[in-house]
């Protein structure tokens, strides 16, 4: 708190009508140190706020609190809130502050140039011979500020047969008073910084495994919780798609702790959760292939379609028979395509089998002179349809 000679000093400044603003704030720089300055504008603020300063005093105010930042915008100014608050309430509140003020706040929160005030002092202001070209209050940019300023001031109406003070000592009272200002305790709430972009992988649910650790080391409530989920959605996943969060979150699952398949996984689940989101079905081949070698036979029966092709060529690429896997695979593309009535959806087999094939050679998957031929023979009927793949696949098999 400001000692009481401090405290009227600071008092004396914001009253004086004579000297120019500029003297003012020099002469408020030169009585008070760095604490007392920052106590002084943070006073200063409160009084202004709360609309207990007079006109004249209001200008000095405003003047000492917007010359004590020097910012390149105004935008950054600590006090802007503050400002902005007082602009807006000038249609509520109309006698509460001085026109002229509302005339200066107007060019300092549009950002114009107002050094030119400071030679003048606030009775040349508020005369009749001074004119400020103020922007009109709707082009004024106010921003975004949240200003909260509850006052522990109570204005009693009534008449009192006790002795009026004036202004002067009741600026005084509440500069000294501990209820009403204290030094370094926020008055008003600064605004709330502007809110950057989510990180793309920001929300991603946690999973924590600690293995054989007691569940009190590790806050494992979250990691319970998800398990639920993901049964929950093992569940689901044969019955119908699921998102692409629930995917991308059960597949995580899935990576961190295998062993949540060992009662959603049989020969009946696996095709039909292969058919609703093969993804999940890719995920646990290779996260764990010995385990669900037995059925890959049953995988590999099942026709291509656009979300099965991943998944089959990991089965191949980490299959320890890889022939035996691509034999199984081959033979039924190519009776699927053969014997399919719907001549669309068997060029659509057609061209991912030749695809994803051509794909596999590239790998490095060896062919047997058997099979070879099989494809050779299918190439030339695909060809005949116009299968551009399978024209590509041919040349791959020659170049091989």
């Amino acid at each position: 708190m400001l000692s009481l000679d401090k405290t009227k000093e600071l008092i004396s400044i914001i009253t004086n009508t004579t000297d120019t603003l500029s003297n003012l704030q020099t002469t408020l720089k030169s009585a008070m140190d760095m604490k007392n300055t920052v106590i002084s504008l943070k006073y200063l603020s409160i009084l202004l706020a709360d609309g207990v300063l007079d006109h004249q005093q209001q200008i000095v105010t405003v003047w000492i609190i917007y010359k004590s930042f020097e910012t390149e915008s105004f935008d950054e100014h600590p006090f802007k809130p503050l400002f902005s608050y007082i602009f807006d309430i000038r249609q509520s509140k109309p006698n509460t502050y001085s026109p002229k003020l509302y005339d200066i706040l107007g060019c300092i929160l549009s950002n114009h140039n107002v050094d030119d005030i400071g030679d003048y002092s606030v009775s040349q202001i508020l005369g009749p011979n001074f004119s400020l070209s103020a922007p009109e209050p709707s082009d004024v940019h106010i921003g975004k500020y949240n200003f909260t300023r509850l006052s522990p001031l109570i204005i009693d109406q009534s008449v009192s047969d006790e002795p009026k003070i004036s202004q002067i000592d009741v600026l005084t009272e509440l500069m000294q008073n501990v209820s009403y200002c204290s030094d370094f305790d926020p008055p008003y709430i600064r605004p709330e910084p502007e809110l950057s972009p989510l990180f793309e992988h920001e929300l991603e649910q946690t999973f924590i495994v600690s293995g054989s650790e007691p569940m009190m080391i590790f806050d494992e409530n979250h990691s319970a919780e998800s398990t639920n989920v993901a049964k929950k959605l093992l569940t689901r996943a044969s019955k119908s798609p699921l998102s692409a969060t629930e995917t991308k979150n059960l597949c995580n699952h899935i990576a961190s702790d295998p062993s949540i398949l060992d009662d959603f996984i049989d020969d009946k689940s696996i095709i039909e959760i292969l058919d609703m989101n093969p993804r999940i079905v890719e995920i646990a081949i290779k996260t764990n292939a010995p385990k669900y070698a037995q059925y890959i036979d049953s995988i590999l029966k099942v026709p291509l379609s656009d979300g099965t092709t991943d998944v089959i060529q990991a089965i191949i690429l980490s299959s320890s028979d890889r022939l035996t896997s691509l034999r199984t695979f081959c033979n039924t593309n190519i009776t699927a395509i053969r014997s399919a009535r719907d001549n669309v959806g068997a060029q659509k087999i057609a061209r991912l089998f030749c695809k994803l094939l051509t794909d596999l050679i590239k790998d490095g998957i060896k062919l047997d002179g058997t099979l070879t031929m099989s494809i050779a023979s299918f190439c030339d009927d695909m060809r005949r349809r116009n299968i551009k793949e399978a024209v590509a696949l041919q040349q791959t098999l020659k170049t091989d």
